[in-house]
């Protein structure tokens, strides 16, 4: 078997995977990808990040048209948070290619370890107070039908300048190193 097919067959078996994780975890799966690509096929970094936020896109697209449906997304603060993710996305991919190569694999590292410490810490919390339907949510609050409960929780947002800032962060991570921002995002927002 010729090298093209065998890096063709790696990477839509990559793809798929990466997919099925993403859509899991609701991370877009370029954390999984970048790794992939740079280790496995020999990308370079600057490319590889190019490509895997192109799969995220479609990823996170696809992953949030079922969520929608199951009426599971709060469109008002999504798009809200979305003007900061993007404002930091832009500063991102300025910043990565300003950086070398083994500087973005380091940051990259780096950004894993904060995630999984994070997503650590949340695993360890205990909720004192059981969520109940809060009858004034706010603004950018919302519901949601919880499946496990079969119940509908209300949650009325709390600490705005957080949630932008952490968007702005994921952004900029975003742009900078192709994972995705929901990889902070998703552990942040249910964090604070």
């Amino acid at each position: 078997m010729d090298l093209a097919l065998q890096h063709t067959l790696l990477l839509t078996a990559a793809g798929v995977v990466v997919g099925i994780f993403g859509a899991l975890l609701g991370i877009g799966g370029g954390v999984f990808l970048v790794p992939v690509l740079v280790l496995m096929v020999h990308v370079p970094i600057h490319e590889a990040i190019g490509t895997s936020l192109v799969c995220v896109i479609a990823t996170s697209s696809a992953v949030a048209a079922t969520n929608l449906e199951r009426g599971l997304v709060n469109i008002g603060l999504g798009t809200t948070l979305e003007l900061a993710t993007t404002t930091g996305g832009i500063c991102g991919g300025i910043t990565a290619n300003l950086l070398a190569a083994q500087q973005l694999m380091i940051i990259f590292a780096i950004t894993l370890v904060v995630v999984a410490a994070l997503m650590g810490l949340k695993q360890r919390m205990v909720l004192k107070n059981p969520r109940t339907l809060e009858s004034d949510r706010g603004l950018l609050g919302g519901y949601y039908l919880d499946p496990a409960s079969g119940r509908e929780v209300g949650y009325r947002l709390r600490r705005l300048p957080v949630a932008l800032g952490t968007s702005f962060v994921a952004g900029n991570v975003s742009g900078l190193l192709g994972i995705g921002g929901s990889i902070l995002t998703v552990p942040s927002l249910n964090l604070f």
